[in-house]
């Protein structure tokens, strides 16, 4: 159940050389939206007709919100 803030792929890493690690991060939380029509011409021309007008970020079910940061050697 990922946002529209993307998948564990969609946010990038970084890498540390002073540390050696790799860090990553990642949340856990789900988007509920109602599809509805989007008029194209509506749109300024770098945004994205995503077939929304409202996105609402909601907990997972049964849990939380949460965030985390991951420090990996791998």
């Amino acid at each position: 159940m990922p946002s529209y803030l993307g998948a564990r792929s969609f946010n990038h890493g970084a890498y540390n050389p002073n540390t050696g690690l790799w860090y990553l991060n990642g949340f856990e939380a789900c988007l509920s939206t109602i599809p509805t029509f989007v008029d194209p011409s509506t749109l300024g021309y770098t945004l994205p007709n995503i077939g929304t007008n409202k996105m609402e970020m909601i907990p997972p079910p049964g849990k939380k919100a949460s965030a985390r940061m991951i420090a990996s050697t791998r």
